[in-house]
């Protein structure tokens, strides 16, 4: 508070006394905040710093503001230059993003996600987006609407497992954004996203065709090795159980394990089977049975044989990664009723089929031979052949 007050005297017989108390003038107060009336006098004054605003004591309190110091507002200048582009910074709680694609759809899982991840974006249409939170799949309405859809429940429109951000395949990119966010959708395969700041960036495109030939070429889902780049030479598997690994680079469905027999005319007999296992773990996860009757590969009588294939018990949905396909074909080797099995170039004699640091089999055998697959794989061995199998 400033203000100022004033003492009146007066003399009598030669000296000065003071006469009643002193005269006090308008006060004022510079405060942030409203001011007690308790002590404050009508005609004080009050500044507020924090908004400009002036108030005037009266007889019955502070009232409202008289006016404020504040002049108005001033044209905006011309926009200086653009400084340079500032450091992007860190997500906290970012998580690794792995993406696969299943036809026009994609899906993309975290890489040892421990808590919630939220992924915040829009639709083009309904059910266009899930989101994997606390345990449970949300399907993204638009408008960070959140609806359940249910984890691993294959009559919705996104299978859960742990998956935590499926897109269905959209037609058009949306014109604009979320308040909050980009654009994300999936076109073609592949995901689009539109920035903040409009511009489109693609994540995950598809390679252009390369020249060598694929398995989904020759509608095949996977291979052991393409059988047109060595000496291929079809021969006898025997009653032994083979292996033989490929890799799949996506998530796909299986629903076949395929051979290429270089003649055939049929004659399995029981204990034959084929199985597929996750090469990490050994866990069976496709199977194959009664492959004798009703469910055995098809004769090949032609020049050069071809491809002859096993139904799986049931379709399975594999992750991307390296399987072994293993199989034992139990029939009459005397008088050799069984498929000649299309094998790759072994003159080498018998190369130890594990090539890299890891111990992964590329081709081998089972050193027992059991009459059904097992679970887990077990016991593989070294395999001086080494057959050709594929995934449909």
């Amino acid at each position: 508070m400033t203000s100022a007050t004033v003492a009146v005297y007066a003399k009598a017989a030669g000296a000065w006394s003071k006469v009643g108390t002193d005269l006090r003038g308008a006060a004022w107060y510079v405060n942030t905040t409203s001011t007690s009336s308790s002590e404050t006098k009508p005609g004080d004054m009050l500044l507020r710093t924090d908004t400009g605003d002036l108030w005037q004591r009266t007889e019955s309190g502070w009232g409202t503001s008289i006016g404020n110091l504040k002049g108005a507002t001033g044209a905006t200048g011309p926009a200086g230059p653009q400084g340079p582009k500032g450091d992007p910074g860190t997500v906290e709680n970012a998580v690794p993003i792995k993406g696969t694609v299943e036809g026009a759809n994609i899906y993309l899982k975290g890489d040892g996600v421990a808590a919630p991840l939220n992924v915040y974006g829009n639709n083009v249409d309904d059910k266009r987006m899930a989101v994997l939170k606390s345990g449970s799949i949300y399907s993204n309405a638009g408008a960070n609407t959140l609806y359940t859809v249910g984890v691993g429940d294959t009559g919705t429109d996104f299978a859960g497992g742990n998956y935590v951000l499926a897109m269905k395949n959209a037609a058009t990119l949306p014109s604009t954004n979320p308040v909050n966010g980009v654009v994300a959708y999936a076109q073609g395969g592949v995901m689009k996203v539109r920035q903040s700041d409009g511009q489109v960036i693609t994540i995950g495109s598809q390679p252009a065709l390369p020249s060598a030939w694929e398995p989904e070429d020759l509608g095949l889902k996977a291979w052991a090795y393409d059988p047109a780049i060595s000496h291929s030479v079809p021969m006898y598997c025997g009653t032994t159980p083979r292996l033989a690994a490929v890799k799949l680079n996506k998530r796909t469905s299986i629903t076949r394990i395929v051979w290429h027999f270089g003649g055939y005319a049929g004659g399995l007999t029981s204990g034959s089977w084929a199985a597929i296992y996750n090469a990490s773990t050994m866990v069976r996860v496709g199977n194959a049975t009664t492959i004798e009757t009703g469910n055995e590969p098809a004769e090949q009588h032609g020049s050069g044989g071809n491809a002859s294939a096993t139904a799986l018990d049931a379709a399975v949905t594999l992750d991307p990664g390296v399987y072994y396909v293993v199989w034992r074909f139990n029939y009459n080797t005397t008088t050799g009723d069984g498929p000649m099995i299309l094998g790759i170039e072994n003159s080498y004699g018998g190369p130890a089929n594990t090539f890299g640091l890891n111990n992964l089999w590329r081709y081998g055998r089972l050193a027992t031979s059991p009459t059904t697959s097992p679970s887990p794989l077990s016991g593989i061995a070294n395999e001086s052949n080494r057959f050709w199998v594929a995934l449909a």
